[in-house]
């Protein structure tokens, strides 16, 4: 799932795969430009472990620059910039009203990561958000006060550094979930306590 590292096995495959006109959208940037017709891309989608971001500095990385990768990537929009309207023939394939505004679209752990900010009980402190899926995304939310040094992140342990909507760098971990877990109401009303 690692666009950058997509991007360099299909280069190597096809070094003439970047055209002039060739445009790279993150996954969900892509679903806005099918809908909408417009590319763009987003920061949550490109610091989410493409290789193609530096979280740190807010721009491209080094990597994606020395490849030539950084000029075919979208314009930069922000998560909850409209796109445009519902290109006519999904309006059509899915009865969606003609007028339905596309968004260019968030990373989905960093979506839940906004999500839980909005609640009181987190807002503006520190804390951990565990985003559940296919993978297992911990997320920290750091105070303005925080020191913590991201450069310091264990990368053997998967610690890295994501991005959260507003730009801002995120500390965080992932695992592969196999099976389902489950955990007793106790544990989680503990847990949020």
């Amino acid at each position: 799932m690692n666009l950058g590292a997509q991007l360099f096995y299909q280069e190597s495959l096809n070094p003439a795969l970047l055209e002039p006109n060739t445009t790279v959208l993150p996954w969900p940037q892509y679903w806005s430009w099918l809908l909408s017709g417009v590319t763009a891309s987003e920061v949550t989608s490109l610091g989410c472990h493409t290789d193609l971001w530096n979280p740190l500095a807010a721009t491209h990385s080094k990597l994606s620059v020395a490849r030539g990768w950084a000029q075919h990537i979208a314009p930069l929009q922000p998560a909850d910039a409209i796109l445009g309207p519902l290109l006519p023939n999904w309006a059509k394939r899915t009865g969606l009203p003609p007028d339905t505004q596309i968004y260019c679209g968030i990373h989905d752990s960093n979506a839940a990561l906004h999500a839980a900010r909005g609640l009181p009980e987190i807002a503006d402190h520190e804390a951990t958000i565990l985003s559940t899926g296919t993978w297992f995304v911990a997320m920290r939310i750091l105070s303005s006060s925080s020191d913590f040094n991201l450069a310091a992140l264990p990368e053997s342990r998967d610690c890295l550094v994501n991005v959260d909507a507003l730009g801002n760098p995120v500390p965080a971990a992932r695992f592969m979930a196999a099976g389902k877990l489950s955990f007793s109401p106790g544990w989680i009303r503990g847990a949020w306590t």
